[in-house]
């Protein structure tokens, strides 16, 4: 509703300046907002309250959630990559969209290494949209990196994966706030239960 995602190279339209505009160059690295599970994250951040949260971004590709959360007011933003090509990626389009790059911190490295190297925790909002194999593998470590009212939105999920994730997110104590669908993509919203 409130982003416009605008490749690099073109001028922001006159009659989307109330818009939120993200400029973007993803060259090789995912996420150019097209993808029905990009969509359904932006959709979901939009609505929730993010300024001055403190965020975590596993597996930022572009940067396109980083920058996304960054445009909504969040305070501290950390993004991992395993991916060279994408951790160049996300520094290119975070100076593309802002004057420095004060607020993010950015990790190349595996995501369990990188969390405990550098002492990660304490997150409000965590996102993460790669593939499910990916997401749960990661579940049972996610509350550790969680602040009490913690949320966690995850994408990148297909139908037919869907119960599966809610079952292992229930087995680690979330509760599903919201589950969304786009294309046979799934986007689930969750939080720890106290």
């Amino acid at each position: 509703k409130n982003f416009l995602i605008l490749p690099s190279w073109i001028e922001s339209p006159k009659e989307y300046q109330d818009k939120n505009i993200i400029k973007l160059d993803p060259g090789l690295a995912f996420g150019d907002g097209d993808h029905p599970s990009t969509c359904l994250c932006l959709e979901m951040m939009e609505d929730k309250a993010i300024v001055s949260k403190k965020i975590l971004d596993i597996g930022c590709g572009s940067g396109i959630l980083s920058i996304a959360a960054k445009k909504l007011g969040a305070g501290e933003i950390s993004s991992i990559d395993n991916d060279y090509l994408s951790i160049k990626s996300i520094k290119e389009n975070i100076a593309l969209n802002f004057n420095n790059q004060e607020g993010f911190q950015i990790y190349f490295g595996d995501f369990f290494e990188t969390t405990h190297k550098f002492f990660l925790k304490n997150y409000d909002y965590i996102l993460c949209n790669i593939i499910a194999g990916v997401i749960q593998e990661i579940i049972p470590y996610i509350p550790k990196l969680m602040n009490q009212n913690g949320i966690i939105i995850l994408s990148g999920i297909i139908s037919s994966q869907k119960e599966d994730i809610i079952k292992l997110l229930n087995l680690y104590n979330f509760k599903i706030d919201q589950v969304v669908s786009k294309k046979d993509w799934i986007c689930i919203q969750a939080c720890t239960i106290k």
